[in-house]
């Protein structure tokens, strides 16, 4: 899933509380606004987004980079004010896919993107409302079952269904835009083609920093905004499953991805996995190379992936060995396979992130038969055995293929 982030915003109503610095950047209980919304994507399994950016722009992309843990990010600058219409125009120019998550970058709706992805419609949009007691600060939302039938201005009191600001749109409905550059989504499109809206109710956490007094509301409540979302993974060995096996592999010149790897993992993220690499890395403690010189492959590793569109979101390895000459890591551990500690380690770094990984609905692969022991010991749904032979008859394994990429022919 991709989504686009409207972060172009000046900030007026705060210059009181934050100056200098773009409205998304904003600190809230000691991080920028903006990772929040990030954080929020991230969980919700989108694994790109473009910020469309304009006031002060080249701070957001200092501050983010090209990558926020496993989402890809690019960026629209305006060059001219655009209104967050003309901004969603071209950054949707930047989207690959068919169907694009739009919000604004100054407000967290924790609603279940991949519950609103199921009600996606050709031609259409689909609109995330909250139910609120009070929507005086806010215009309202009129629902007919999953339509949306007009929008209301603010009033003074009342309840009702407010919009959230969370979009899923058909990317082809830019082409009935507005002819002007400049326009508002929300006013010139949105209010006068009800007929293409569709409705996602959600009680999720909201909030709205525009305004000072939800500025000081997002400081004492932000922490907890994302609740924690459901996900799988797919867990990856590494030499001899995604590149060639060298033996003791270390430097990135010997390093070379095996056929169809960087596609299949471009093709486990578009179908909703993460993407862990779990690997046996006892050359540190036989003393041939160090946990940095991992780091260092890690990274190249990760550039060339970025070449190709596809990425890993973690990387761990086990460097002990109960027969290491390096006395540190000289010892048989829980995290070497095919004992399951890496595996409760991604469990760990996911939660910390939001995700809740569901193993039953996860997949391993591995060339190796301590892999896939691996991942029945950890209670992994699925697991693949890849080009060894030897292993083509394993007990543990559900599936035997050649190449990685043969496992979309098993799986959804």
């Amino acid at each position: 899933m991709e989504a686009v982030v409207l972060a172009g915003g000046l900030g007026t109503r705060l210059r009181e509380k934050v100056n200098n610095i773009p409205k998304v950047l904003a600190p809230a209980a000691g991080r920028p606004f903006l990772f929040y919304v990030l954080d929020y994507l991230y969980a919700n399994g989108v694994t790109k987004a473009v910020l469309a950016v304009s006031y002060l722009g080249e701070q957001i992309q200092k501050t983010v980079g090209g990558v926020y843990k496993g989402m890809i990010i690019d960026y629209s600058f305006e060059k001219t004010p655009l209104g967050t219409g003309g901004a969603v125009r071209e950054a949707l120019k930047q989207c690959g896919e068919d169907y694009v998550f739009v919000l604004n970058g100054d407000t967290v709706f924790d609603a279940d993107l991949r519950e609103m992805y199921k009600k996606r419609e050709k031609g259409k949009a689909v609109l995330a409302v909250k139910y609120l007691e009070n929507t005086s600060r806010y215009g309202t939302v009129v629902l007919s079952d999953e339509k949306i039938v007009s929008f209301k201005e603010k009033r003074e009191k009342g309840k009702g269904y407010i919009n959230g600001g969370v979009y899923l749109v058909d990317k082809n409905i830019s082409g009935a835009f507005p002819g002007k550059e400049n326009f508002s989504l929300e006013n010139d499109f949105f209010q006068k083609n009800t007929d293409i809206l569709k409705n996602f109710v959600s009680d999720g956490y909201f909030i709205d920093m525009g305004i000072p007094e939800d500025y000081e509301t997002a400081e004492k409540t932000i922490k907890n905004a994302v609740s924690p979302k459901m996900g799988k993974a797919v867990f990856l060995d590494r030499d001899g499953t995604i590149n060639e096996n060298t033996g003791h592999l270390f430097k990135k010149e010997d390093f070379l991805f095996l056929e169809t790897v960087p596609d299949a993992i471009r093709e486990f993220r578009k179908r909703g996995y993460y993407v862990v690499v779990i690997t046996n890395q006892a050359g540190v403690a036989k003393g041939l190379y160090t946990e940095k010189d991992i780091e260092i492959l890690n990274g190249y590793i990760q550039t060339e992936l970025l070449k190709t569109g596809a990425y890993i979101d973690l990387f761990l390895h086990c460097p002990h060995h109960p027969e290491g000459i390096v006395e540190e890591y000289r010892k048989n551990c829980l995290c070497r396979k095919p004992g399951t500690g890496m595996i409760q380690k991604a469990l760990e770094y996911f939660k910390d992130n939001g995700v809740i990984l569901d193993l039953k609905n996860s997949v391993l692969a591995g060339d190796m038969e301590s892999d896939l022991e691996t991942g029945k010991n950890a209670g992994i749904g699925f697991c693949a055995g890849v080009g060894n032979k030897k292993i083509e008859n394993s007990s543990y394994a559900d599936l035997y293929i050649d190449k990685l990429y043969d496992i979309f022919n098993y799986i959804k």
